[in-house]
């Protein structure tokens, strides 16, 4: 790199830009170090996938009733992450798996990846042909258990040594998002924590940045964990009509001996027959006798249905209500840049955040490869003059793998990272959340010492290295080049040249 000698700049650093320079081309940027992610053990994960073990095990008669999408995806994820171990190898003249040296291993393990690339898009465009997912799966099990596993142990293996380059002008992965903006938004990270009175950052108006997730809890077990939430420390308890649990969550509160003022509700509107005139003033009284409260603190759409007038009429509804005093904050989940566009182009009372799924695979978007939630917020919120109008992002289903995608808490990538900072798994991704800008959580568990846990996550920081690693994920989990993030693992401009004519 420019200003730096062989005398000054460190000899593995100096390895890595030459293995970088032959293999893709000189690049005029600052390399911050590198890093040796764990790309086989992440691919090997796929053979212990619910989902994928399923499919592999018998590929004509596999077809889940829903999730087929976060499947998918997950595979394409697995097969990315084989390329990368291929790719990222230091000594190529060393490599040689049978027979096959680095160049052909590397061209052969793209060609399978794209071989899946399109069933998936057949499968994707033509998702009431059954065939098409036939298809996509018996491709699947070729590639995985035909060709991939053996060459994955074999990498395994022979251990070879890996060296990725993180370039500073990837800064934090997001391209909209710099170091600086960042860092000033971070919550705290020197909080010594303390299990009686827990920290939990809020809005400027008090809302907490992180809440007490139901779904899927109902009956006594939901009633159980929310209770042990409230004890925890916990003073926003998120539900929705549909969760089958608003009762139990009003018993538990009201049980909890905490002064109601002290709690925030949150609900939501979400079947679809309750859009429109009438129809959700009704649902949402409902809810209320349901929780056994005469007001609630959050009530939200579930979700931007097709139907554009029942939709509008809906948000006109809750926007009387909130008039009447009977919700203190609107908002809504599930919902695209796209769709905040729309509603904000009739709404007089503006939403105060939109809860979306919120993972490093999918980082608030209903397709990883859409638009981003995060930079439209952040557009939008920097036009705010008052912080009160601002729009928080709150991330949902951070820990788990709903639905039928990746594990996050259990990916290998996250697990590596987590080890650097002598912290679980689960608090390295809710923290990673929480250090992007005006990004809140909902964490949910029934075991008091994990939530308890849950909420010591600002005691550390994550480095910004490892924060570009972790946004970065989206990108060997997206099918589609995602637009908005930096090729932080060098899987979209390093891909190695294939005659797709040519048996491989």
């Amino acid at each position: 790199p420019v200003g730096c000698t062989s005398m000054t700049f460190p000899l593995h650093l100096y390895i890595t830009f030459v293995v970088w320079f032959c293999a893709y081309g000189y690049r005029d940027a600052e390399i911050l170090g590198t890093v040796s992610p764990p790309f086989v053990e992440v691919a090997l994960q796929a053979f212990d996938h619910p989902e994928i073990s399923q499919l592999l095990r018998d590929p004509q008669n596999y077809n889940p009733n829903w999730g087929k999408r976060g499947i998918a995806l997950s595979v394409i994820y697995y097969v990315r992450n084989a390329r990368m171990a291929v790719q990222h190898i230091t000594d190529r003249g060393a490599v040689s798996i049978n027979g096959d040296g680095h160049q052909r291993l590397w061209s052969k393990i793209f060609k399978w990846e794209m071989d899946i690339f399109s069933s998936f898009i057949q499968w994707h465009d033509n998702q009431r042909d059954a065939s098409t997912w036939t298809q996509f799966a018996h491709t699947v099990h070729r590639v995985l258990d035909g060709r991939l596993r053996p060459i994955l142990y074999a990498l395994q293996a022979s251990n070879f040594n890996v060296d990725m380059a993180v370039w500073a002008d990837y800064a934090l992965g997001p391209k909209w998002l710099s170091v600086d903006d960042a860092h000033k938004n971070s919550p705290p990270s020197d909080r010594e924590f303390d299990p009686q009175l827990p920290f939990i950052p809020t809005l400027p108006n008090g809302f907490p940045l992180i809440g007490f997730g139901s779904w899927p809890m109902t009956g006594a077990q939901c009633k159980d964990a929310v209770a042990k939430a409230l004890q925890s420390g916990y003073r926003l308890i998120d539900s929705s009509e549909n969760y089958n649990n608003e009762e139990v969550i009003g018993e538990a509160i009201r049980e909890s001996g905490i002064d109601r003022s002290q709690i925030l509700i949150a609900s939501k509107l979400s079947h679809d027959r309750n859009y429109g005139d009438g129809v959700t003033t009704e649902a949402f009284h409902a809810t209320l006798q349901r929780l056994g409260v005469d007001s609630i603190d959050v009530y939200m759409l579930h979700g931007a249905i097709g139907d554009k007038q029942r939709l509008r009429a809906a948000w006109q509804q809750l926007e009387v209500l909130y008039e009447a005093g009977k919700i203190k904050y609107l908002g809504v989940s599930n919902f695209a840049p796209n769709d905040m566009e729309q509603l904000l182009s009739y709404a007089t009372v503006k939403p105060m955040f939109v809860q979306n799924k919120y993972d490093p695979f999918t980082q608030g978007q209903q397709a990883p490869w859409t638009a981003s939630i995060d930079e439209w917020a952040y557009r939008y919120n920097e036009q705010q003059q008052n912080a009160d109008d601002k729009i928080l992002v709150q991330g949902y289903s951070i820990l788990n793998a709903w639905p039928n995608q990746i594990h996050a808490v259990q990916d290998k990538h996250a697990q590596w990272i987590a080890s650097k900072y002598e912290v679980s798994t689960a608090q390295l991704l809710l923290r990673w959340a929480l250090q992007h800008p005006m990004v809140g959580i909902l964490t949910r568990s029934t075991d008091e010492r994990r939530q308890v846990n849950n909420l010591d996550v600002f005691s550390f920081a994550i480095s910004d290295i490892d924060m570009q690693l972790l946004n970065g994920l989206i990108t060997l989990f997206s099918p589609f080049d995602v637009q908005w993030m930096h090729d932080v693992y060098g899987q979209v401009g390093n891909r190695p040249p294939i005659d797709p004519h040519q048996e491989l």
